[in-house]
């Protein structure tokens, strides 16, 4: 059979089987999802109702809660002298209560009798009632009892009054307790069920659908007659499944209750206008199907039959050279991308047989290919490792890394992983250098990674790490590191040490190396019993890690940097820089000044800085992605800080605004330079310094006014962030100081 005969079949029954998985994907997983399509549609709709129906019952329990401490203050006399006060408030607090009242507790009163008074609603007019005893007999009311069982407040049971409030309703009832101890009465709100109507009528997801209100029972309200008497298997579906059948239709129910008031919302929709879509679409659908498998068919016969006369020319030419015959000159195929690649690759590959016949004495080819492994090798190293720089907003941590290999790849390594309470970093020297340490590496990379994605204690990750390569070291390499976890609200540091160089430490006491247990390094003993210790680690601490080829760096002289002028570096690195990346970049710079740019073995350093909760400071680029982690981190804390919703809206437009104005228009001679951003919260202003290092730019210079009573087609380009910006702040400065634009904003909280 030709070629062209079989990839034809071939197609032909790909085609017919791809024809018949739609048309099976159409009538039954398309037919079958339509239910739960409708389900979860009408469910999303219902919950939003019951959300909002939610919130407003809640509203009701803190007015009547705002209620009770005045009652709480009053005597039993002073409560029915100032009851028609009392409830006027409660009763104006929200338009929902339909009726309220303060029922006494009939042991509580000197009588001993029962006394209600209610104020509800009549029309457009507030009527005040007393209730009590043979007129209203409240005490066995279930709103009554309930809340006085339970010791606390509490929603009744739909119900039907007819002593009060004359119609079907809600009670939230709430016991109030005298300064003794002593039960007085109970503070009431009534809602009418009524209210549910309005938002029921709105809720039909689909044609013909209906919306009902059913107990937890499944039962319908007894305020609801004409529901009950249509469509009375509707309550039954509640309690036997989702579908039920009307007249002829099915209908598919969906149910969602309202926890606060214990009454179920029910939604029933005809099938019908559910599947509705897919029986328009069925038709077209098929014949479309068919006349596109029709054409496909007849398409790529027609093409194989004309593709396999040039791929014949082809095959003969290949052959030839096959032969030997290298000067064979071969056939054009412009017809066909493809084809004409291939007939480009044979020429290619006559020409370099031809070339490399000549220079296969030559051993460049090889040198040059295990550089170009060795590169290869170093990027794919250098990706492996996370950001040098990031901040932990919600943690209050700041980090910095700097590594540089001795030779094209080898066997430092750093890394973190943010979890939800801690952060969780390892810092690790892999014995040897070259392509076997990096591999080690990257063993040990995934190792950290997995056990601290899992949360284990750091001298369990360390246990996990040496267990495995003991198992698994046929090159006898050993591995020397440091694993802990940092937790700012419980304010420790947990570590860790195998075999490492010990860590620095600067707190509130000074500055100084950790004194660590140093333990066996990784691979080399199996079952070791690592050890960790915990250190107070808080605002203000940093914590500096490092591998060997720091203190052993070496001089022309060949003198080691050492472990002490080390030490007097990072003091003096921590104290005089103003972050974690200038810590790790004024050592870096110690170390190769000292070493004349000659390093003798790998150098890897981790910073680590905990930061006070009452400001934000970020590096950003010239880059407007950059806005969404510090729309984020204003976000945070403002949520920390309990500032107003509508004054973190507004520092984070006058953040953006100014941000964006400088990524747009400050000349930057120095695109790697970041705008430093810091966010003050001091005596309750805000204070927002943000620094760039481009030319002189003051953005304040040129603004003018916006007439924002001019229509928009009406008014100058620009100038409408500037303006904004100083109608939301206090006050906004600039300066150009140190090389550096300056612009300082103040709002007021």
């Amino acid at each position: 059979m030709n070629l062209s005969d079989k990839l034809s079949l071939y197609v032909m029954y790909v085609s017919i089987g791809v024809f018949i998985a739609i048309i099976l994907i159409v009538e039954f997983y398309a037919a079958k999802s339509e239910s739960e399509q409708a389900e979860h549609i009408t469910r999303l709709l219902q919950t939003e109702m019951v959300s909002n129906l939610d919130s407003r019952f809640y509203a009701v329990e803190q007015n009547v809660k705002r209620t009770v401490p005045e009652a709480r203050l009053l005597d039993i006399a002073q409560i029915k002298q100032h009851t028609g006060d009392i409830l006027k408030i409660l009763l104006e607090s929200d338009s929902i209560i339909e009726g309220c009242g303060i029922a006494m507790i009939p042991e509580a009163t000197p009588t001993g009798r029962e006394w209600m008074e209610y104020l509800c609603r009549d029309k457009d007019t507030v009527t005040l009632k007393q209730l009590g005893e043979t007129d209203y007999n409240y005490t066995s009311c279930e709103w009554y009892r309930t809340p006085l069982n339970l010791g606390e407040g509490a929603w009744s049971k739909p119900y039907e009054d007819k002593g009060a409030g004359e119609c079907l309703m809600v009670t939230y009832a709430l016991p109030v307790v005298n300064a003794s101890g002593e039960t007085t009465c109970e503070v009431t709100a009534d809602i009418a069920i009524s209210m549910l109507d309005e938002e029921l009528h709105r809720l039909i997801p689909y044609p013909g659908s209906y919306s009902f209100i059913l107990t937890k029972d499944g039962e319908f309200l007894e305020g609801y007659p004409q529901v009950q008497q249509d469509f009375p298997s509707f309550a039954s579906a509640f309690q036997t499944g989702k579908t039920v059948t009307m007249n002829g239709t099915e209908f598919i129910c969906t149910f969602t209750p309202v926890e606060s008031i214990n009454i179920v919302i029910g939604t029933a929709s005809p099938r019908h206008s559910v599947a509705s879509v897919t029986s328009r679409i069925r038709l077209p659908l098929l014949l479309i199907l068919v006349i596109g498998f029709i054409l496909l068919i007849a398409v790529v016969r027609m093409t194989l039959v004309r593709a396999m006369q040039p791929l014949k020319r082809l095959t003969q030419s290949a052959i030839d050279i096959g032969n030997g015959n290298f000067d064979i000159v071969i056939p054009e195929t412009r017809r066909y991308a493809d084809l004409s690649r291939l007939g480009e690759a044979m020429s290619f590959m006559k020409d370099s047989i031809n070339r490399y016949i000549a220079e296969i004495k030559e051993n460049t080819r090889a040198r040059e290919q295990m550089e170009s492994q060795l590169r290869i090798a170093r990027d794919i190293q250098r990706s492996l490792l996370p950001a040098p720089e990031a901040t932990f907003t919600s943690k209050r941590l700041r980090l910095s890394a700097f590594q540089e290999s001795a030779l094209e790849v080898g066997g430092d390594l750093y890394d973190y992983v943010d979890t939800d309470k801690s952060l969780y970093f390892i810092i690790a020297d892999v014995s040897g250098k070259g392509i076997p340490a990096a591999l080690m590496m990257s063993y040990v990379k995934s190792l950290f990674h997995f056990a601290a994605q899992q949360k284990l204690q750091p001298s369990e990750i360390v246990a996990r790490i040496n267990d495995n390569m003991c198992a698994d070291n046929p090159n006898n390499m050993f591995v020397t590191l440091q694993v802990g976890y940092i937790d700012t609200a419980a304010e420790k540091l947990v570590i860790s040490n195998a075999g490492h160089n010990p860590a620095i430490l600067r707190s509130a006491l000074g500055c100084s190396y950790l004194n660590l247990p140093a333990a066996l390094a990784v691979g080399i003993l199996p079952n070791f019993p690592y050890t960790q210790q915990e250190i107070p680690f808080v605002a203000g601490d940093t914590l500096f890690m490092y591998t060997d080829g720091l203190s052993e760096a070496e001089n022309p002289q060949k003198v080691f940097y050492g472990q002490e002028r080390l030490l007097q570096t990072v003091t003096t690195a921590i104290s005089t820089q103003p972050s974690t990346t200038a810590i790790v970049a004024s050592i870096g710079d110690e170390i190769k000044k000292y070493s004349a740019n000659n390093y003798s073995d790998d150098i890897t350093m981790l910073c680590l800085s905990a930061f006070p909760n009452d400001g934000i400071s970020m590096q950003l680029r010239y880059d407007v992605a950059e806005l969404e982690p510090l729309m984020t981190a204003i976000r945070e804390i403002g949520i920390s800080d309990k500032w107003d919703a509508d004054f973190v809206k507004k520092i984070m437009l006058v953040a953006e605004e100014a941000v964006t104005n400088i990524i747009h228009h400050s000349p930057v001679p120095h695109p790697e330079e970041p705008i430093e951003f810091d966010l003050r919260n001091e005596n309750e202003r805000v204070v927002i310094t943000i620094q760039d290092h481009g030319a002189e730019f003051n953005p304040l210079k040129h603004d003018t006014e916006v007439d924002t009573t001019l229509d928009w087609e009406q008014r100058e380009i620009g100038g409408l962030g500037i303006f904004l910006m100083r109608r939301l702040s206090e006050s906004i400065g600039y300066r150009y100081h140190n090389h550096k634009n300056i612009l300082t904003i103040i709002l007021k909280s």
